[in-house]
């Protein structure tokens, strides 16, 4: 059983990747480490601002209070609740993983983690950033017990629950990797049936209303012979620019796709010029350079992702879906029971 790290207390002053290769080795990192998809699955929230956090739910609907509950001391963000909050900082002042050297970065969640997955690299670094990930997983679990049952945890129980599970699954991975010649032998058979496997046809739009914060955006999902397997009506705000809003799609897209296992997908839009600048992996424009970096990193996700150009008339499923979403608070999933 791998010893849980109590004895000492890690610093990380280093200095994180530079500023061209950030967003990409950043989402490399993530995806890379030895921890449970479900944890993954999280932090892309953490990062991309989509946890349903007070602030975020009352930007959206203009309804509940983004006042933090725990301490009443500011609004309930990503960054308050997982790092600033009085009670996030009571666990993170005993974790034995300390981030000193990232603490101006606070502000931003996105940019604390890629700050910190520049430790990836010295010894043992990336199993401190496994561990890193189960205590924000914990910390986000104590704030729900609070926020829904009234019940608070203490600071030194969040962390011994985070070393537990991140313990755990290390040695089942472990043993994963001990597995016989015979196991082996059937992940390789099944990787080569993935490799055959069929390719998902995706398509994406993005629709805004004009002088609107909003945007709708809908994904559909089908088989080569164009039965659709899964529709997604998801409500976003907008870029108030039409080539950001779409990138912005089909990144959400990607981690939807993800989570269902789809290993094989071909992701299609309407903007030419974005399919031009994905292909070219760079953009102009700031924001979309991010954006566009963004979805080329969540391809690790997948064994082939390609991206290709549709009409508007060959998109109208996907169109409805979108014009749905706009009048939607909450994010929808359809799934097709004939594909399964």
């Amino acid at each position: 059983m791998k010893e849980k790290v109590t004895q000492e207390r890690i610093g990380y002053k280093g200095v994180g990747p530079s500023t061209q290769n950030a967003a990409k080795q950043m989402w490399s990192c993530l995806w890379k480490l030895n921890i449970k998809q479900k944890l993954k699955t999280f932090m892309w929230k953490c990062i991309n601002n989509a946890l349903p956090v007070k602030e975020v739910i009352f930007s959206r609907s203009k309804k509940g209070d983004p006042i933090c509950k725990a301490c009443g001391e500011g609004e309930e963000t990503v960054e308050h609740v997982l790092l600033n909050c009085r009670q996030a900082k009571q666990v993170w002042q005993i974790a034995p993983i300390q981030w000193g050297g990232a603490k101006d970065k606070q502000g931003c969640f996105k940019a604390w983690w890629t700050e910190i997955t520049g430790a990836k690299s010295r010894q043992d670094g990336e199993e401190h950033l496994a561990l890193t990930v189960n205590i924000l997983w914990q910390v986000w679990k104590s704030r729900n017990e609070w926020e829904f049952n009234n019940k608070q945890r203490h600071a030194m129980a969040t962390i011994q629950k985070a070393q537990e599970e991140w313990m755990e699954f290390s040695e089942a991975y472990k043993q994963q990797e001990q597995a016989s010649t015979a196991e082996t032998a059937t992940y390789q058979m099944q990787r080569i049936e993935a490799e055959n496997a069929e390719v998902i046809q995706v398509k994406v739009a993005a629709l805004s209303e004009l002088n609107s914060k909003k945007v709708g955006i809908g994904v559909t999902a089908m088989t080569e012979g164009n039965v659709i397997v899964a529709a997604w009506a998801i409500h976003e705000r907008s870029y108030n620019c039409p080539q950001l809003d779409e990138a912005e799609a089909i990144k959400i897209a990607m981690s939807k796709l993800a989570v269902k296992g789809w290993r094989r997908v071909n992701i299609q839009s309407c903007n030419k010029h974005l399919h031009q600048q994905i292909s070219a992996g760079s953009a102009s424009n700031i924001k979309l350079h991010t954006l566009v970096e963004d979805i080329l990193s969540l391809r690790v996700l997948f064994q082939m992702c390609s991206f290709g150009v549709l009409s508007k008339n060959d998109n109208h499923v996907s169109t409805t879906v979108g014009e749905y979403a706009l009048g939607i608070l909450h994010d929808e999933e359809w799934i097709n029971p004939l594909c399964y």
